[in-house]
């Protein structure tokens, strides 16, 4: 019960780190969408899909192994998707994104995608 509980205080953690940058941001009189939050949103979400999730994949039996594996099998496909929609955005639409963006928004959008995907595949079987 202590890893659960301390999933559940780590989500509170970058939840309330989160909502720092946005006020601080909110603060400062500029409304530009501030990155670092969106990693720090993610590990939020992150923490508290395995803070949901725990219980049923905690022991290593067939049921936990296959949701599991189809979480990563899914977030595979989700992360090619999201590459070939970047490029195309990149390519064929005048974005100034740099590379510190562009990876900033992959890795927070591979987290989010794999947790949620966690928290689905776990509830449907």
């Amino acid at each position: 019960m202590n890893k659960r509980v301390s999933f559940l205080g780590l989500g509170l953690f970058f939840s309330l780190s989160t909502l720092l940058f946005y006020f601080v941001i909110f603060m400062a009189g500029d409304f530009e969408f501030p990155l670092p939050s969106l990693t720090t949103l993610s590990l939020a979400i992150l923490c508290f899909s395995i803070w949901n999730v725990f219980p049923d994949i905690q022991s290593n039996d067939e049921r936990a192994q296959f949701v599991k594996k189809q979480t990563i099998f899914s977030t595979f496909f989700a992360t090619l998707f999201y590459v070939v929609i970047f490029t195309l955005v990149i390519n064929f639409i005048d974005f100034s994104f740099e590379i510190k963006e562009f990876l900033q928004i992959l890795i927070a959008l591979i987290i989010m995608t794999s947790s949620l995907i966690l928290v689905v595949t776990n509830k449907r079987n």
